[in-house]
C-alpha cells in the first residue's frame, strides 16, 4: 500500500512561521523565498513530513539530502511535491516518487522537446490535451523522484507511453504508476512493484479529514484504478 497525504496551503500563515516548529535553518530558507505562495507550499510540505516523522519517532533534524538533492531519512521511504493549492507527501515500504502539478495550458514547445513521439501523440489526440500533458509530465517526474536520478536525466529520455513500464534511456523498467486528477491538479505516484494507492486529505491541524467532501474524494481516488 502506498499512501499520499495532501494538505491545502489555504490557511498557512507566513507571518508567524515560527509557530510551526520547523527549525531555524528550515525557516530561514523559507523566509528567503520571494513569493508568498512558495513559502506556503514549502511550509505545508514541511508540516506533512514533520507529522510523518513523528509517527516514526524521528524529527526534521533526521532529514538528510542526497547528492541529487532528494531528502531522505534512513529506514523510511517518502517523497514530497507541491504545486498550486496543495502539498503532497507519499509514503511506502519501498522507494516511491510523487509529483503533483496544477493543470494549465500546456506549452507545445516543451512537449516537443521533453516528450517522446508516443507521448506527444497521446497529448494531441486527447479530449483534454492540457490534462494529458500534465498526466505525462507528473508521471515522468514521479519516476525520476523514485529512482533518485531527477537532476541527472532529461525528461525526453523517460518514456511513459507504454503500459506497465517506463522506457528509461531505451531500457524497459517495470513500474506501478498511479496518475489521478485531484480537483484542478494531477497527482502521479510511482513505485517499482504493484501497490494500491490510498489518498488522505489532511485537516489544518494535520488530522485525517473525514468531512463528507474529502471522504468522497478519498473513496473515489482509492477505488479508481486508472493507470497511465
Amino acid at each position: 500500500m502506498s499512501t499520499v497525504y495532501l494538505l491545502s496551503i489555504e490557511h498557512i500563515d507566513t507571518a508567524h512561521m515560527e509557530h510551526y516548529g520547523l527549525g531555524k535553518d528550515r525557516l530561514m530558507r523559507i523566509a528567503g523565498m520571494k513569493r508568498e505562495e512558495d513559502k506556503k507550499r514549502s511550509i505545508a510540505s514541511s508540516l506533512l513530513l514533520k507529522n510523518y516523522l513523528l509517527q516514526h519517532r524521528k524529527t526534521l533534524n533526521d532529514v538528510k539530502t542526497a547528492p541529487d538533492g532528494k531528502p531522505y531519512v534512513e529506514g523510511l521511504h517518502f517523497s514530497l511535491s507541491h504545486s498550486g493549492t496543495y502539498a503532497a507527501l507519499a509514503v511506502s515500504e519501498e522507494e516511491i516518487g510523487v509529483d503533483i502539478e496544477e493543470i494549465r495550458p500546456y506549452p507545445k514547445k516543451v512537449m516537443e522537446r521533453r516528450f517522446s513521439i508516443g507521448e506527444q501523440a497521446e497529448v494531441i489526440q486527447s479530449i483534454d490535451p492540457d490534462e494529458m500533458f500534465m498526466r505525462i509530465w507528473t508521471a515522468k517526474e514521479a519516476y525520476l523522484k523514485m529512482t533518485g536520478s531527477g537532476i541527472r536525466t532529461s525528461l525526453v529520455e523517460i518514456d511513459t507511453a507504454v503500459d506497465g513500464c517506463v522506457i528509461d534511456h531505451g531500457q524497459s523498467v517495470p513500474v506501478c504508476m498511479h496518475v489521478k486528477r485531484v480537483e484542478e491538479m494531477v497527482l502521479a505516484v510511482c513505485t517499482r512493484h504493484e501497490q494500491k494507492l490510498k489518498i488522505i486529505v489532511m485537516d489544518d491541524d494535520l488530522r485525517e479529514n473525514i468531512s463528507s467532501r474529502c471522504a468522497i474524494l478519498m473513496l473515489e481516488l482509492f477505488f479508481e484504478e486508472t493507470m497511465l
